[in-house]
């Protein structure tokens, strides 16, 4: 594991932020058992896995900057169904 206890702290020692080995393991296990907030604001963009090809489609959380999803296609029907996975969802941006 790269960023396990001994080899983190060794990481974020280089990176001029020294912690011991245990910090790193209590900061990787809260950040698992803390699922995130469902995101009432998304926004849905299509992008190419390979140019002009095979493409897909990206739900970002516009509120926290993060990626939720991605989806199989760019075509309505998987983003209607992949949307219907974020019941929490309130306001959607297409581009």
């Amino acid at each position: 594991m790269v960023l396990g206890d001994d080899s983190g702290a060794r990481l974020l020692q280089r990176l001029a932020m020294p912690v011991s080995c245990d910090t790193v393991l209590r900061l990787i296990r809260r950040r698992r058992t803390k699922p995130p907030p469902p995101p009432p604001v998304v926004g849905v963009d299509d992008w190419a896995w390979r140019r002009g090809t095979a493409f897909s489609a990206v739900v970002c959380d516009l509120e926290k900057y993060r990626v939720v999803d991605l989806l199989p296609g760019r075509a309505a029907g998987p983003v209607r169904d992949g949307l219907a996975a974020h019941p929490s969802v309130i306001i959607i941006s297409r581009d």
